[in-house]
């Protein structure tokens, strides 16, 4: 009987002592001369992607001191880009030649400002898209009883109405939008039902549109933006004539809150809506938008695929090159050869870098520090920094070199950090506030269409651009809700009836309110299907003056209970009396 080998059997590579797979089977295992290949080579594709935090940092330690033994050919470090990575070096001076703009209105009232951005042209555009998308609606074959078959084309007042009531649905919050019309005591808003009628609000809000759209014996555009291109390009063209910004400014992506179908939607984690459309935004630090990209997907061939994120920076910095602003980006941006670029173009860059982008020196990546230690090296007139918090830092700069400052947090403690991640944390919050701001009073509705979505956004980038141009240009400075409810009165004053309706009720201490004792009521009637309807006759008054007006009020204290129109109902009183 043959007896069992005591000798250890060879194990297979991939496989187990038992002849499983391995579960570490589809990692690629690299020798030290291949991992330094491929930092020289700065390859960073997605099957031989290399991270110097992954479980090859020894490897990478091993090739880099194989390196130095051995000798590279070149000991300048030069990669097969011609970049040449010294520890002294350089950076370009720049001066800012922008002009910015400051405006000297004749009056400052908070609603001169947001006129410069809500100008007549940003009515007419909605306003004519809108009448047109609401008479595509009602020739599409709807329902009998829909509210778009009452429709009348909107005017630019009743648009500004409409905006103003919008603006307030964010300042007082309510789940449904119906429940900003009901009459009961625990909802009872009286300003939505006195300026535009439910029905009517709903019926803006369903038409509301930017564009045109494509007929049935028309090709749909290849552009799949065109639903908001003209609207979003109305308000870059219309930030860059009102204001130029300073000096500094930051590049972020935001997200518009979105669920739906959309070939632009996204998913960010690290974002408070982490699902929604991608804007990339170019801000100042304060938070004022200057100018709005949308991202399309990956089938965009304008700033997609290949170079994607620096395409997206030429694309909002058109017009700002070689005037010597600063712009502050993440690592999603930022690349050492974007940097080069911009700094041959007149503009500073400054922000964190990711490990994986190509020319990085290698020296930067394995260079192994205790916290608080900074290298950095210098190459065509671009710094790259690492610095040693809990953990490493990895920066990029064209303005600020290495040096460090002795910083103070808001506990008092103090610490030695890098210039440029001192200055990027201080200019590159502009996103951020956006963000903030926009969720203290949003005034998003649930929409089953992106683009209207996407254009209440804007409605509200308008309104908070606004607020940042009043605080710059006036002694006194305004808080942004006491802005919002004088932009909000001044769009609900465009109606002349409901603004003396306001006026005959005010009870304010220099007017006495005589009628106290007779208020307007209605007289409910059963139909046939047993529903109940409010009964509608002449007005007294109107029909006196030979005017022919129904209403739907009366007042059941007076004799022969007579019916009155609203207007009608206190000068009746009055008179009387």
């Amino acid at each position: 009987m043959d007896q069992p080998s005591t000798s250890k059997s060879k194990c297979v590579p991939g496989l187990t002592d038992e002849g499983k797979p391995h579960r570490y089977q589809h990692k690629k295992l690299y020798a030290p001369e291949e991992v330094l290949e491929l930092l020289f080579s700065g390859q960073s594709s997605s099957d031989e992607k290399f991270d110097s935090d992954s479980d090859s940092e020894e490897s990478c330690d091993m090739a880099y001191q194989t390196s130095t033994q051995q000798g590279h050919p070149d000991d300048n470090r030069l990669d097969s880009n011609g970049w040449t990575w010294d520890d002294d070096g350089e950076l370009k001076h720049i001066d800012f030649i922008g002009n910015p703009v400051h405006l000297n209105l004749d009056v400052n009232e908070p609603s001169d400002y947001f006129n410069l951005l809500a100008t007549t042209e940003f009515y007419g555009l909605i306003t004519t898209q809108t009448n047109k998308y609401a008479e595509e609606l009602f020739l599409s074959g709807i329902e009998e009883h829909s509210r778009i078959t009452l429709w009348r084309d909107v005017t630019e007042n009743e648009f500004k109405i409409f905006l103003g009531l919008l603006y307030h649905t964010g300042t007082i919050k309510l789940n449904r939008l119906e429940d900003y019309w009901k009459t009961n005591y625990k909802f009872n808003i009286p300003v939505f039902r006195n300026f535009m009628p439910r029905n009517r609000f709903q019926c803006i809000l369903r038409a509301l549109h930017f564009a045109d759209n494509p007929q049935n014996h028309e090709p749909k555009p290849v552009d799949s933006l065109y639903k908001i291109r003209d609207f979003i390009e109305f308000f870059n063209r219309r930030m860059s004539q009102v204001y130029y910004p300073g000096r500094n400014l930051s590049l972020d992506e935001s997200m518009a809150l979105w669920r739906g179908r959309s070939m632009s939607r996204q998913y960010i984690t690290s974002k408070r809506r982490k699902y929604g459309i991608k804007l990339y935004m170019l801000t100042e630090p304060d938070g004022m938008v200057q100018k709005i990209l949308v991202h399309k997907g990956a089938g965009n061939t304008e700033i997609g695929r290949k170079g994607h994120s620096s395409k997206v920076v030429l694309k909002l910095l058109e017009g700002k090159l070689n005037k010597g602003h600063c712009i502050y980006m993440d690592g999603f941006h930022n690349d050492i050869s974007l940097a080069k670029d911009l700094l041959e173009n007149g503009t500073y860059v400054t922000g964190k870098l990711r490990k994986n982008r190509k020319n990085i020196p290698v020296d930067v990546l394995v260079k192994k520090l205790n916290k608080g230690e900074l290298v950095s090296k210098y190459s065509n007139g671009v710094s790259v920094q690492k610095w040693k918090d809990r953990r490493d830092i990895l920066m990029v700069s064209t303005e600020h070199e290495g040096e460090l400052l002795d910083t103070e947090n808001r506990r008092g403690q103090h610490k030695m950090k890098p210039k440029s991640l001192v200055e990027y944390n201080k200019y590159m919050s502009g996103m951020d506030t956006l963000d903030q701001m926009l969720s203290y009073y949003s005034c998003d509705r649930e929409t089953p269409r992106w683009d209207q979505k996407l254009g209440i956004h804007i409605f509200q980038c308008i309104l908070i651009n606004a607020f940042f141009l009043y605080n710059k240009n006036v002694t006194e400075r305004m808080s942004f809700y006491d802005f919002r409810l004088k932009i909000i009165d001044y769009l609900l004053s465009h109606s002349k009836k409901e603004t003396s309706k306001r006026t005959k009720y005010s009870t304010s201490k220099n007017t006495k309110r005589k009628s106290t004792d007779h208020c307007p009521q209605t007289i409910k009637k059963a139909n046939k299907d047993g529903k109940d309807w409010s009964v509608r006759r002449k007005c007294k008054l109107c029909a006196s003056n030979n005017k022919r007006k129904d209403t739907m009020y009366c007042c059941l204290d007076c004799e022969n209970q007579p019916f009155l129109c609203l207007e009608c109902f206190p000068i009746y009183h009055n008179k009387k009396k």
